[in-house]
Formats: structure tokens, C-alpha cells, sequence
């Protein structure tokens, strides 16, 4: 028996999507990722796979209920929804098109988890081939359990289709980090006010008093090969870590692009920092809203050691209640005259293990544009990153008319920065 008994509060992570999703409800979808199997596709021995991963994480198990004015959450027995269908045309451009059409509907199908599991797939047969859509609930899981996910989905499926058992996993690891949120709980007042210390004053909205979508500007950076390595020995030559490197370079552009040196962005962060944590099906990400003072005069060095001391405090004190926090940020916003505005952030997800494909399940993840991809939110400045072992994936999205620096601009200054901060 997998289930786990009781029930818990919710962690310091998933109380920050609570609170957006009651203040932002269209931001409730789920997570997707999409993927093409493998031709001989065995669709029942993938429907076995999915629902083994479930049963044997309790972050795949999640149901919420609400108690008073608490969201709580339990771990019951229970199965993924998995639909199959194929797609019949006699144009393959039509198939094509209708099944995009069905994963775009997927993603914007928000899943209510007092009623259901947070995983959901459907596969469709489109034109030979097999696609997948699998969406998982953010309350669920962060992007480096979606990782997770991914391979142990793969995992199941190759020992089933080899006949080999699978094993019932011990399910201790997830009370055990329960228990460890509930100690954490201790200290949320005193960061509480180390975060409202740090914010008092601060511009949380640049020139606009409401949330708005803007075009977007882009940048995908690469970083492989010998330059790759020379980067990791510089940051481990000088103790500093790739996600310095990278806020210190997001600064920067930013107070060059606006003329602006007074800034907040969004470290996301998960609050995976002991070994066991680290292959935990859980969702722990946590959002902490770092303010900065940039000198553009300052010597290069000085200010990235300046960043790395600020994220150092900034991660001595995650754990907090966001929305005690976000009261307090709308209450400094509303002095102005202003909405509170969070959307810039700097997120870099580690992968040591990524998915190798092709495999035993997965041919190839696929990935279809929307046209709501091609916007963001107004001031936005998003980083996102992934640290490989060969590689370095950026993936950078910027509001312009806020920063004023265009996309050949950004393939220029970016990496310059780089190579000037490691001297």
C-alpha cells in the first residue's frame, strides 16, 4: 500500500501557487510537455507505466481540501487520466493541424485537484505516428520533477515491455520532507520581515498602473564546447555559481537598456539543498524577490560579488509565507498608485541526468508556437536557463518598450557580458 496517511499542510512552495492561482486564475494551467513515441508504441503497457510512476510518488498522488481557511493536502490511491485517439484525414497538413489544436486545449484545461490526479496524458495516433501530450498540475511539481517524471515514466515502461518487476517505492522520503516544512515554519516570520525590510520603497511597477501583454522580444543563447568549460572553471576557480553569473549579467542589461539602478527580480528557486531531495517528485519551488542597487560604475568584480552576497542572504532566508509577503508588496505599491509588478525573473534548472532521446519510450520532445508566445507580460524580463553537462541553454524574454534593447542587440551584449565579467 503506497498511500500515506493523514494529511499535511501545504509547503512553503505550493502556498505561493495557491495564492496565485486565487488572485490569477487563468494562470491555474497545467505544465505541458509534449513528446513523439516511439512507432511500436504498446499503448497498455504505457497506461501500466504512467500509473506505476503515480502510485509510487505521493507528489503525483496530491488532493487538496480546504480546512477553514487552509488549503490542505492528502496522498489517496489513485490513477492518472489517460485518453488515447488517433487523428483521421485524408491531408496530413489537417491531422496536423487538429491535433495541435487538441494539446493546445490540453494546456489550457486547468485541473481542479480536490476532485483529480495532477498527471494527465493523452496520446494521439496522427498520421503513423504517436504523440503525446503530458500535462502535470504545478501544486504537483517543479520543473526538475517534471524531469524526473519524464524518466521514470521511461524507466517503467522498458522494464514492462522487458517483463521485468516493478517494485513498490518506500514512501518515507515525502513524510520525511513534510515534516521538515512544518519545522521550517519556525522561522517564516523573522524572513517576513528581513523581506519586507528589503522592499520598502522598492519599484515593483515601471511607468504603468495595470498588467498588461506586450510583443515580446527574444533570445536563445548556447553555450558548448570549450567556452562552456572555460565558464564552469571560471565560477569554480572564483566561487561564484552559474546562476551569479547569470543575474549579474540580467542586472546589468537591464540598468543599461532603461537607465533604471534600482531593481527587483524574481530568483526561482527550488528548495532542494540536502542529497534526498534531490530525486523527490514534489513540488518545491519558491519564488524570492531580490532587490538590487546597480552602479554601472562599479568595477565588474566588485558588483558580481555584490550579487553573489545578495543571493546568498536571499536563499538564507526562502522560507516565508508569499502571501503575507505579497500583502505587504501591494500595500508599498498602492502608495504609488501602482499594481504590484514581480515579472522579471532569473530561473536556472540543473540537470546532471538529462533524458537521452531517442529511448525505449520517447522518439523526440516536439514543441508548437503559440501565438500567446510571443508575448509578455509589460516590464517583463525573464531568464530561463538550463545547465547541461555539455551545454548551457538561455532562453531570454524581454518587454521592450521597458528595456530598450533589441533582439541583435541582446545576441551582442549578452555574451560580451559574460566574457567581461570573467576578466
Amino acid at each position: 500500500d503506497t498511500k500515506i496517511p493523514g494529511d499535511y499542510r501545504l509547503t512553503i512552495g505550493q502556498r505561493f501557487f495557491a495564492h496565485r492561482f486565487e488572485m490569477h486564475p487563468s494562470s491555474s494551467r497545467p505544465n505541458q510537455r509534449m513528446y513523439r513515441l516511439v512507432d511500436n508504441l504498446r499503448y497498455n503497457d504505457f497506461v501500466k507505466a504512467i500509473n506505476y510512476t503515480v502510485s509510487s510518488h505521493a507528489g503525483l498522488r496530491i488532493r487538496l481540501f480546504r480546512d477553514k481557511e487552509e488549503w490542505r493536502q492528502f496522498f489517496p490511491n489513485q490513477k492518472a487520466r489517460v485518453e488515447g485517439d488517433q487523428v483521421q484525414g485524408i491531408k496530413p497538413e489537417q491531422c496536423i493541424s487538429y491535433a495541435k489544436k487538441v494539446f493546445s486545449e490540453e494546456a489550457h484545461r486547468p485541473m481542479d485537484l480536490q476532485y483529480e490526479c495532477p498527471i494527465r496524458a493523452k496520446v494521439l495516433k496522427v498520421n503513423n505516428q504517436f504523440w503525446l501530450s503530458l500535462c502535470a498540475d504545478h501544486m504537483a511539481i517543479d520543473e526538475i520533477g517534471f524531469n524526473l517524471v519524464e524518466r521514470e515514466i521511461e524507466k517503467a515502461y522498458n522494464a514492462i515491455i522487458n517483463g521485468r518487476e516493478l517494485r513498490d517505492c518506500p514512501q518515507d522520503r515525502y513524510i520525511n520532507y513534510l515534516s521538515k516544512e512544518e519545522l521550517r515554519r519556525a522561522s517564516e516570520e523573522k524572513n517576513l520581515k528581513y523581506w519586507q525590510h528589503q522592499l520598502t520603497g522598492a519599484p515593483m511597477l515601471i511607468d504603468t498602473k495595470q498588467i498588461d501583454h506586450v510583443a515580446a522580444n527574444f533570445y536563445n543563447y548556447e553555450l558548448k564546447g570549450e567556452p562552456y568549460q572555460i565558464l564552469l572553471d571560471f565560477c569554480k576557480k572564483s566561487k561564484f555559481s552559474l546562476f551569479n553569473v547569470l543575474t549579474a549579467v540580467q542586472l546589468l542589461i537591464m540598468a543599461e537598456s532603461s537607465q533604471l539602478n534600482d531593481l527587483v527580480i524574481s530568483f526561482v528557486i527550488a528548495n532542494r539543498f540536502n542529497p534526498d531531495e534531490q530525486n523527490l517528485i514534489i513540488n518545491m519551488v519558491m519564488l524570492l524577490h531580490v532587490r538590487f542597487i546597480i552602479n554601472l560604475e562599479e568595477p565588474l568584480p566588485l558588483f558580481l560579488n555584490q550579487v553573489k552576497e545578495k543571493s546568498i542572504a536571499a536563499l538564507v532566508h526562502r522560507n516565508y509565507d508569499y502571501a503575507s509577503l505579497y500583502r505587504f508588496i501591494a500595500a508599498e505599491s498602492r502608495k504609488n498608485d501602482c499594481y504590484p509588478n514581480v515579472f522579471r525573473e532569473c530561473n536556472l534548472i540543473i540537470d546532471e541526468d538529462p533524458m537521452v532521446f531517442p529511448n525505449a519510450l520517447f522518439l523526440e520532445r516536439i514543441e508548437f508556437k503559440h501565438k500567446l508566445d510571443k508575448r509578455t507580460m509589460s516590464t517583463g524580463f525573464n531568464i530561463y536557463a538550463e545547465q547541461l553537462p555539455k551545454r548551457l541553454d538561455v532562453k531570454i524574454t524581454w518587454d521592450p518598450t521597458t528595456w530598450r534593447i533589441t533582439s541583435d542587440e541582446m545576441a551582442i551584449r549578452f555574451p560580451q557580458i559574460i566574457n567581461q565579467l570573467m576578466g
